[in-house]
Parts: C-alpha cells; sequence; structure tokens
C-alpha cells in the first residue's frame, strides 16, 4: 500500500522531545493508525534511462486523487546519486489524537538530489496538491529548496514502552 504523508517538525513545549506530526495523508486504507489519512487512488510511475556517459536519469510520477477534492501530482527528472546510508529514530505523532505516538527506528538510503552544498542534479519538477489543509500550504507560492530520493528504506514501528 502507497501512502502520502503530510508532517510537519514538532517539539513538545517544555521538553526535548521532538518529531514529525502527521497533519494529513492519502491513501487506499483511509484514516490509518494516525487517523489523519484520507482514502484515496494512487499511480505511481517510474522510469530509468542510462546515457553512454554513464549517467542515470529517474523519472517519477506521482498521482493521488480522493473524492473530496484531495488530490497530489508530483512529477520529477533526476541524474542518480549514490546514496549515503542512514539509521535514526524519529517519534511520528498524530494532529488528529496529540497525544498519541509511535517510534521509527529505520535505515534508509539517502540520494539529495538538490540541497545545501550538492550538485544541482534535479532536471525538472513540478508539484501540486489540493484540498482543504493542503491548498492553503500549496498556493503556488512555495520555492523548492531540497529534493531527496530514498531508493531503500527499512523500518521497525514500536509504540512507547515496549
Amino acid at each position: 500500500m502507497r501512502n502520502l504523508i503530510f508532517g510537519i517538525p514538532v517539539k513538545k513545549t517544555g521538553t526535548t522531545t521532538n518529531g514529525l506530526m502527521i497533519f494529513a495523508g492519502l491513501s487506499p486504507g483511509a484514516g490509518g493508525a494516525y487517523g489523519a489519512s484520507i482514502k484515496a487512488t494512487n499511480a505511481v510511475e517510474r522510469k530509468i534511462s542510462h546515457s553512454a556517459a554513464g549517467q542515470t536519469v529517474k523519472e517519477e510520477a506521482w498521482e493521488y486523487k480522493a473524492d473530496n477534492g484531495y488530490a497530489v501530482t508530483m512529477q520529477a527528472q533526476y541524474i542518480r546519486g549514490t546514496a549515503t546510508r542512514e539509521k535514526s529514530e524519529l517519534l511520528v505523532f498524530s494532529q488528529p489524537k496529540p497525544d498519541f505516538y509511535r517510534i521509527y527506528r529505520y535505515e534508509q538510503g539517502t540520494d539529495v538530489v538538490r540541497g545545501a552544498g550538492v550538485a544541482d542534479r534535479l532536471q525538472k519538477f513540478s508539484f501540486k496538491a489540493t484540498g482543504e489543509k493542503l491548498s492553503p500550504l500549496f498556493d503556488g507560492t512555495e520555492q523548492l529548496i531540497s529534493f531527496s530520493s530514498v531508493p531503500f528504506y527499512a523500518r521497525e514501528i514500536y509504540l512507547p514502552g515496549s
């Protein structure tokens, strides 16, 4: 099942606890553990081509649509680089249920295609999001500051106290 989530970095007042708060999502399975996802269909298309110069160009197109006006489309074309392996832990909170959170311990590979201190390998990019919670954030005035590809991701999910 492919889920598309939207989260905001958060810090609990008066503590050093920080994490990510899920406030919206589009998923074939509505609700989800965080109670923030809306039932939506999705299609993800990927195309990879190799050149004689040894470059690999990857194209991706994502489309999520819900019956209630929520929709997200993303298209990107970029030259792949070498992914950096990292292990980390993240607390993921729910906006509808702020006291609920899960602990993600994960390992992933990250290829920073555009970002601070890296050569810009992003050739084309478009993003559009509509819906009650998304339209005010993605009104066409936003600026892309970073784009990363995550070619592999593995996580273990824990509840507090486990």
